[in-house]
């Protein structure tokens, strides 16, 4: 029986930063952009944006951004609170990196925890269907950024990553 104890990760896991929702509003005709950002410095300035990039008709992709500040984006979102999430999912000095194939023939290299998370995700594919497509009229759920959002967000709070009130949050986010 060793006495060693268990190798621990270097970076606290009790230590915080603020995740949040951002909605980007076009108009009222159309759904709000969303995506998720997680400031490296807990309030502000440049972090990390999550998010699926595309269209009902022709689906989605995953798109990961490591310096995003949304202050200078000319889109202005608007920013809300999500929760806390612990610092062991975000990357490192050193991160070690995933390369996740989808089946879009995307490919993206995930450098923490959460981006990997993020990347299990399905981006949703195509759930608009032509005027032109011929065959039966049936009742298809539209999938978008705000679905894959809502089973990110739910999948944190499954794995005890963000807090159970983010789902609340989220489903009381401006949809357009």
């Amino acid at each position: 029986m060793s006495t060693d104890p268990e190798p621990r990760d270097t970076v606290s896991t009790t230590s915080k930063l603020k995740a949040y929702l951002l909605c980007y509003v076009p108009s009222p005709l159309f759904p709000c952009h969303w995506s998720l950002w997680i400031p490296f410095n807990g309030q502000s300035g440049p972090g990390m944006r999550i998010h699926v990039t595309g269209d009902a008709r022709n689906g989605f992709q995953h798109d990961i951004e490591r310096a995003y500040d949304p202050k200078q984006d000319d889109r202005h979102p608007k920013v809300i609170e999500l929760g806390n999430i612990n610092t062991s999912s975000l990357p490192g000095k050193e991160p070690v990196c995933f390369v996740i194939s989808g089946v879009s023939d995307e490919t993206l290299v995930a450098c923490s925890a959460l981006e990997y998370l993020s990347l299990t995700i399905p981006a949703p594919g195509p759930s608009l269907k032509s005027s032109s497509t011929t065959g039966g009229r049936l009742r298809v759920k539209i999938q978008n950024c705000q679905t894959w959002l809502r089973q990110l967000v739910d999948s944190m709070i499954d794995k005890g990553v963000i807090g159970a009130e983010a789902r609340h949050i989220v489903d009381q986010a401006p949809q357009h």
